[in-house]
């Protein structure tokens, strides 16, 4: 006796499911485009998220609008190595006289820095520059580690010309007799600083110990806390340097202001303009897919037409017909979505540091492929609930079966 196997009855859940199944084209096309679309879009979220942190960083690298030293310290500066990021000069003096400067509006931030000279095992010079951390807009933005990366109470941070004569990757550096962790390293900036060690002002207290124990005696009554070598200055308004400048050259005694020059003015301007165009491509790019994705659905429900006057006719409401073409077109997006997250997350992986900010943290990548899935998904049950629309107001809703 033979058996026959009893197939299941067939459901309005497994319709979608089935109907994908069945239409190869049509799916593979879909497929495709949801594909297309989201390694597209987590590729341009990623590729613009790293874009806008390295510009971010480029225009914080552009050092303080204004820098006011005391007049006799910014005398011994040629103008030629005068820079916005702090020139370093053996000159120091009480804090005192800046304390006008809250009395301009147009002033943001006052970070200080104190600069002190010594000299390495090698026998040559080395500058010691103080910087307050919690403050600072210069030197933070180049570390290479990062700027978070300042480096604690009782560390260093070394320039580009420091390191190499210490050895490429110092881990310590002796400073009056006393070793001295290393932590973190500057970027080669061009200006005195690349032979500099870099402290943060509670670490420049040990050091002066270290100092007046080494019989250095130069530095003897400096405090830290109330003692500065150049004052700089970030604005509320980038383009009030001149302004700013003057007001303190006038107002404030025995100092000297100097500001941004248009170039660095300019810089900034370009490097926002620029984060501007990068995303301006990045929605348009965005925005010809999604077009493109929605002419498809509307030629693709054009071709079924007859199928849904069948759905009609055998009495599915119109709301029916909406769920099951919806739930077919996110059931095939979903597939092509996360194939498509996981070409970009391939793709991203191999280019690893030639990334515009470098390789992106697993957070990052985690994020953008949610994005990218969810708006895969709500563009697509859009276009399928706007072309389904148009074709049943078409035909009125009440086409007969043709036979």
């Amino acid at each position: 006796m033979t058996r026959h196997r009893t197939q299941r009855p067939l459901t309005l859940r497994a319709i979608p499911a089935r109907t994908a199944l069945a239409h190869h084209a049509r799916t593979a096309i879909l497929l495709a485009l949801a594909l297309a679309q989201a390694a597209c879009l987590m590729a341009g979220l990623t590729l613009l998220a790293g874009t806008r942190a390295e510009l971010v960083l480029a225009e914080q690298r552009l050092g303080a609008d204004v820098i006011v030293y005391p007049t006799a310290g910014r005398q011994q500066i040629p103008n030629n190595a005068l820079t916005v990021l702090g020139t370093p000069v053996d000159y120091q003096r009480e804090r005192t006289a800046l304390a006008r400067l809250a009395q301009n509006d147009d002033i943001a931030v006052v970070t200080h820095q104190l600069y002190l000279t010594t000299t390495l095992g090698d026998g040559q010079d080395v500058w010691i520059v103080g910087y307050e951390p919690a403050t600072d807009t210069a030197l933070s933005a180049w570390l290479e580690e990062g700027p978070d990366a300042d480096p604690a109470t009782g560390a260093l941070a070394v320039g580009a010309n420091v390191a190499t004569r210490l050895g490429g990757d110092p881990t310590t550096v002796t400073l009056w007799g006393r070793p001295w962790p290393v932590t973190a390293h500057l970027a080669a900036t061009g200006t005195r600083l690349d032979d500099a060690v870099v402290a943060s002002t509670e670490t420049l207290r040990p050091l002066l110990d270290a100092a007046a124990t080494a019989g250095d005696t130069r530095y003897q009554g400096i405090d830290p806390a109330t003692s500065y070598s150049a004052a700089l200055l970030t604005l509320r308004e980038r383009d009030a340097a001149a302004s700013v400048a003057g007001w303190v050259n006038v107002y404030v005694r025995k100092v000297t202001a100097d500001y941004s020059d248009a170039a660095l003015v300019s810089t900034a301007t370009t490097v926002t303009a620029h984060l501007g165009l990068v995303v301006g491509a990045t929605a348009l790019a965005w925005a010809l897919l999604v077009s493109a994705h929605a002419v498809t659905q509307f030629l693709l429900m054009h071709e079924r037409r007859q199928e849904i006057r069948v759905w009609r006719t055998v009495g599915a409401s119109a709301r029916t017909v909406r769920r099951l073409l919806t739930h077919e077109t996110l059931l095939v997006h979903v597939v092509g979505a996360l194939t498509g997250t996981a070409v970009a997350a391939t793709a991203l992986a191999l280019a690893g540091r030639a990334l515009p900010g470098g390789p992106p943290q697993p957070t990052a990548l985690a994020l953008a492929a949610a994005t990218a899935v969810g708006l895969t998904l709500l563009t697509a049950a859009a276009s399928t609930r706007l072309a389904l629309r148009r074709t049943l107001r078409r035909d009125g809703g009440q086409a007969l079966l043709t036979v």
